[in-house]
């Protein structure tokens, strides 16, 4: 999770080897799952849209925050 144009995906794909789709203009829009097996330990990835949106209301990415850490065991905050 982090801000808008942040990096988010080009981090999950350097760390993870998975191939979120990555660009200098906003790319991510909505919630992206990717499975990554390192050293014999199968990684689920969630690939979401920035934070602090004009597109969404703060009660949106509250929502947005709460599912994402409800579901995670490690959240990566970028």
């Amino acid at each position: 999770m982090g801000r808008q144009s942040s990096g988010k995906s080009y981090l999950l794909n350097r760390i993870f080897g998975t191939r979120f789709g990555v660009s200098s203009a906003r790319c991510t829009d909505g919630i992206w799952l990717g499975i990554s097996l390192i050293s014999d330990t199968i990684f689920i990835l969630f690939d979401c849209e920035g934070l602090f949106s004009s597109r969404r209301t703060s009660d949106e990415e509250t929502m947005l925050l709460s599912f994402l850490s409800s579901i995670s065991d490690i959240t990566i905050l970028n």
